[in-house]
């Protein structure tokens, strides 16, 4: 979702630039919810208000709402096709490069200085190889955040 939505609302109708993405993309990972639906929520809040919110929050949901609702009852019927198994095998792999597709092109903007990306490194390690919960690393990286400026690190 996350090209999609840059493509659409930076590239294609400049509603906002690519600063006020990354901060819009930050917040809404950082809150319970959907990614898209807390997106859209912000970026339609920052142009129209509470109008924009919620017409937002509507052109997220409604759209996927009714065609999950559609291939639901498609695929209730034919989900035993061996076909229709093989497909969702295949989609599996698709769904994990999407995903890293949208990493590798928002770090390249995010990690323009080295302490950035040594800092992206050593709360991946801990996700990794410590298990800390993501909410904790989302915590400690607003501290972080917070703190670096402060004392000059």
């Amino acid at each position: 979702m996350i090209p999609l939505i840059k493509t659409e609302i930076i590239e294609r109708k400049k509603w906002i630039d690519e600063k006020t993405f990354v901060d819009n993309l930050a917040v809404a990972q950082s809150i319970p919810g959907p990614i898209s639906v807390n997106f859209s929520l912000m970026t339609g809040y920052r142009l129209m208000g509470m109008r924009g919110a919620l017409l937002g929050l509507l052109g997220t949901i409604l759209p996927s709402f009714l065609i999950i609702l559609l291939v639901a009852a498609v695929l209730w019927e034919y989900q035993h096709l061996p076909v229709v198994q093989a497909a969702f095998q295949g989609i599996k792999p698709i769904i994990v490069a999407l995903i890293a597709a949208a990493a590798i092109k928002l770090g390249r903007r995010v990690f323009t200085r080295l302490d950035l990306l040594l800092i992206f490194g050593i709360f991946l390690a801990v996700l990794l190889f410590y298990g800390v919960h993501p909410i904790l690393v989302i915590i400690a990286g607003g501290v972080t955040g917070f703190i670096r400026p402060r004392f000059n690190l």
